[in-house]
């Protein structure tokens, strides 16, 4: 079953190179690049927390309040902590998928 549902697949995605190369070639390399924006994504999420990090260990003069709390640095650091539990997944869920199996999700986004 699973071998007639892969020679059918390869089938389709023959058929559209034949067609359309470029539209395929588009598809695909879109799929590529929307899991690489992911990466991307992750990684500035993480650099942020690294910041917020950062500033509550230096703890400058303009982060403290008249409590001598690290507000800046508290606010940083928990706001990057919670967007990224939410990269990780969508990461996870999506972008890692489409790195490792762009001409299925091409598919995808070709149907209708």
């Amino acid at each position: 079953m699973e071998k007639e549902i892969m020679d059918r697949v390869d089938q389709l995605i023959g058929f559209i190179q034949a067609k359309s190369p470029l539209i395929w070639e588009v598809f695909y390399r879109q799929q590529i690049i929307e899991g690489i924006a992911s990466i991307i994504f992750l990684v500035l999420v993480l650099t942020l927390f690294f910041i917020g990090v950062h500033i509550i260990k230096a703890r400058p003069k303009w982060a403290l309040n008249s409590d001598s709390l690290n507000v800046g640095g508290l606010v940083i650091t928990v706001c990057s902590i919670i967007v990224s539990i939410i990269g990780i997944a969508l990461f996870l869920g999506q972008g890692l998928l489409q790195l490792l199996n762009p001409a299925y999700y091409a598919l995808m986004a070709l149907k209708p």
